[in-house]
């Protein structure tokens, strides 16, 4: 009974032993595979494994997967083939590996919708593979912007990655084995530049470079002009939505007009008078970014240096007034008369004056005489005095004089008669006087306006006077006046104007906002901007006078001692 037993039982195993595939299905679905054998070395790993069987589903994908144990706990997966026989298979292990990392692989093969492993066996890396970046989004940013790296090799582990821009560091918010997340950091530069990624120790460059973004300045038009006049600025980056942007020309303040991302337009400042007729640097600030393009940008002035007048001969006040006889300049100077020869360029003191010392006087030439009336001193003193100067005998004539006193009025000669309104005066600063210097009579006519330190133009006989920014016509038949024109309105509100007759027309300058000399069209009632006056003004006043083809200007006083000219175009 035990025999029969016994023969059963290795009939059974005999049968089982010779069973077909069919008759199990489980085991006919799935492959078998084992991992063989690894091999580290100072440039990677070698690897190899079997496909035992394939089983009934199509083997779709094999080859190995490995991970590092107890550090970065990605899955690595290295594919062999997409066809599949028996037989033994072999890889090449160069990615995902650290130096003196353990990992663990195993051979696989992807079949329908499961995946099926053969052994385990660990083994310890001898190398680092290098990162590799193969793309970064977006390709341009600004500061603080964030910008994601894409490729292979890198790490789990944020600490143990570093990105860097140029030479600058970014900050790093995530890594992953495949990508990158960075804050670009703040500089004060921009442009391309490579990004640098350095994993384990292991460093790669981005064949393609970064942009920073920033301001950039690719051309300006025109390329020269005076302050006031529009400045169109070319290039990209140029707007902003953080701070600025703001535009320098020359180191000065720029007023903007207009901003978009390729176009700045501004206004031309005021600027020192050392700037002048230079090429100027053009820059545009926004956020911590300057774009500047150097030299491209001339202020002119319009007006070159004449003389510079010698302490020997004083100015104590920067307006001075003036008048032009014989090739010569003359000014009284509070206590003497001074001249200057346009020719020579040499200045000289004509003599003292025999009355008190005196500033914001009136003095106009006559005929062959001068006249200077009223006038203060130290201010409180208001002269009612008028003193005629003889040109060839440099001698001084006190006269009748007026019956009040007058100084720093506005004043033009007109048909032989001097005219002046306005000022300082104990009698009325509102009306408009008239002084004949024939009789020596004064006249009071129709009230008119008030002002300081003007002056008035004739043109073709017509007297004019600037009051504010108002330009007013005189008719002496009716002693009334009619408005004809008013200032730029970049020059709103920077009078007093002084003005002077040049050329058969009329030329006005205020010392404040852009300092613009101008040019009045008689034919079409209106002032333009022709130059700029390129010296220190003091106490907003110039002296002047017209002499050939030239305007002569100076701001004298404790300010300058240049006497500049501009040239009638």
């Amino acid at each position: 009974m035990r025999q029969l037993k016994l023969l059963s039982f290795i009939f059974l195993l005999v049968l089982h032993g010779c069973a077909k595939e069919k008759d199990f299905p489980e085991a006919q679905r799935y492959p078998i595979l084992r991992t063989l054998e690894v091999t580290p070395d100072s440039t990677g790993a070698s690897v190899k494994g079997e496909i035992v069987s394939l089983g009934s589903e199509p083997v779709t994908e094999y080859g190995f997967e490995y991970t590092a144990i107890n550090n970065d706990k990605s899955i690595i997966k290295k594919v062999v083939g997409i066809s599949a026989v028996t037989g033994e298979f072999e890889a090449r292990l160069t990615h995902g590996l650290v130096k003196g990392y353990n990992y663990r692989i195993q051979a696989y093969a992807r079949h329908g919708q499961n995946t099926t492993y053969g052994t385990a066996l660990a083994f310890k890396s001898l190398n680092t593979a290098a990162p590799v970046i193969h793309s970064f989004s977006p390709k341009a940013a600004e500061d603080n912007s964030t910008v994601t790296i894409y490729g292979q090799n890198f790490s789990n582990n944020r600490s143990l990655v570093k990105v860097s821009i140029g030479e600058i560091q970014a900050y790093v918010v995530s890594a992953h084995p495949d990508s990158i997340t960075i804050i670009t950091p703040r500089v004060t530069y921009s442009g391309t530049f490579p990004i640098t990624v350095t994993a384990h120790g292991e460093q790669t460059t981005a064949e393609e470079e970064f942009e920073i973004i920033g301001p950039q300045i690719t051309h300006i038009s025109p390329d020269k002009g005076m302050p006031g006049d529009e400045l169109s600025i070319y290039g990209k980056n140029l707007s902003y939505s953080g701070w600025g942007p703001y535009v320098n020309i020359g180191g000065k303040s720029a007023t903007i007009v207009s901003v978009t991302d390729t176009e700045i337009k501004v206004k031309v400042p005021v600027i020192t008078p050392d700037l002048y007729d230079k090429a100027l640097t053009v820059s545009v600030n926004r956020g911590n970014k300057t774009a500047a393009l150097p030299y491209s940008y001339t202020l002119v002035s319009g007006f070159m240096a004449a003389s510079v007048k010698p302490t020997s001969v004083p100015a104590n006040t920067a307006h001075i007034p003036s008048f032009i006889s014989g090739g010569q300049a003359y000014f009284f100077s509070y206590d003497r008369m001074i001249s200057y020869e346009v020719e020579t360029g040499i200045w000289r003191n004509e003599g003292a004056f025999p009355g008190q010392a005196r500033n914001g006087s009136a003095l106009h030439k006559v005929g062959d005489k001068v006249y200077l009336i009223g006038g203060n001193y130290q201010y409180y003193t208001i002269f009612m005095s008028v003193w005629e100067y003889d040109i060839s005998s440099k001698s001084w004539l006190q006269k009748k004089g007026l019956t009040f006193g007058v100084s720093d009025a506005s004043s033009f000669t007109h048909d032989g008669y001097i005219y002046f309104f306005g000022g300082r005066n104990t009698s009325s600063n509102t009306t408009l006087w008239r002084y004949d210097p024939a009789t020596e009579e004064v006249e009071a006519l129709n009230p008119f306006r008030n002002n300081y330190n003007g002056s008035g133009f004739v043109i073709n006989g017509k007297a004019y006077t600037v009051v504010g920014n108002a330009t007013w016509l005189y008719n002496a038949q009716q002693d009334s006046w009619s408005q004809v024109a008013v200032m730029p309105e970049e020059s709103t509100l920077n009078g007093p104007f002084r003005v002077f007759t040049h050329q058969g027309t009329g030329f006005a300058i205020s010392a404040k906002g852009d300092r613009a000399l101008l040019r009045f069209s008689e034919e079409q009632k209106k002032w333009e901007k022709v130059a700029v006056y390129p010296g220190c003004v003091s106490s907003e006043q110039y002296s002047g006078f017209s002499y050939g083809d030239k305007l002569y200007l100076g701001s004298f006083g404790s300010c300058s001692a240049t006497l500049y000219y501009y040239q009638n175009r």
